[in-house]
């Protein structure tokens, strides 16, 4: 293929985006008959349903663990959609106090936080200067009674065993909408799919303090997920290896 100065760009790497297409395609992030829990969300349903309720400009900061996985790989963005984490740091706790940061710095600009349970109760105390100053942040709390992305390294190498990552494990958290009524916060509680988009839509018309926990299976993992020792696209779970060679462009 002759490139040209104009053409180079986009034709020098149409192979590769033809086959990125291919991939997304064949393991959509969201499939076409999503798994659907009982008392539980499914947290890539959630999130690619959110862009339809946050604000165009939206400033979405958001906390470690599975919660920043989920949202990158299932949250539809727009270019003015501004969304703040700590890359490579990824230190627990840091969306609440960023979110309050934001909503004083942006002055007229909409702020979500979005924070797992375990992040959540690292800086549980900037809730009162949410209180304080009557700031319109909308906390959407990830609830999935422990720390998944923990469990799921637990899951890989260590026989599933949940030490300090599991109630059963010796881990607890209070009763958030009790949180919320002792802070004066506004609160909503998502269990089920079918209240997702009622409940968004009432919280993003009107701006308050506000807890939205959204509960999530225990068992929920980030799939696909990067897997220590193995190359980024052998990710878990693992695909047979007769699919896992038929995908590869370049053959053992």
């Amino acid at each position: 293929i002759q490139y040209t100065k104009k053409n180079l760009n986009k034709n020098k790497y149409e192979e590769w985006y033809k086959y990125i297409r291919t991939i997304k395609k064949k393991y959509p992030v969201v499939p076409k008959k999503p798994l659907i829990f009982k008392d539980s969300v499914n947290p890539y349903l959630f999130f690619n349903n959110l862009d339809r309720f946050v604000s165009k400009s939206e400033n979405i900061f958001v906390d470690t663990g599975s919660t920043i996985a989920w949202i990158m790989q299932a949250f539809k963005f727009n270019s003015k959609i501004r969304v703040m984490h700590d890359f490579n740091n990824t230190a627990m706790g840091y969306a609440l106090p960023a979110a309050i940061g934001g909503v004083l710095a942006g002055k007229n600009k909409n702020v979500t936080c979005v924070v797992g349970e375990g992040s959540f109760m690292m800086n549980i105390q900037e809730l009162s200067t949410i209180q304080r100053f009557k700031l319109p942040i909308n906390i959407i709390l990830i609830n999935n009674n422990g720390y998944s992305m923990v469990k799921q390294t637990q899951d890989q190498w260590l026989k599933s065993k949940y030490y300090a990552t599991s109630n059963k494990g010796g881990l607890s958290f209070p009763n958030f909408s009790d949180i919320a009524t002792s802070f004066g916060l506004h609160y909503k509680l998502i269990r089920k799919e079918s209240s997702i988009n009622h409940i968004l839509s009432e919280c993003y018309k009107k701006r308050l303090p506000r807890i939205i926990e959204v509960l999530v299976d225990a068992k929920q993992r980030v799939i696909p997920q990067s897997r220590f020792g193995f190359p980024i696209e052998d990710s878990d779970p693992m695909l047979s290896r007769k699919e896992f060679e038929s995908n590869m462009i370049i053959k053992n």
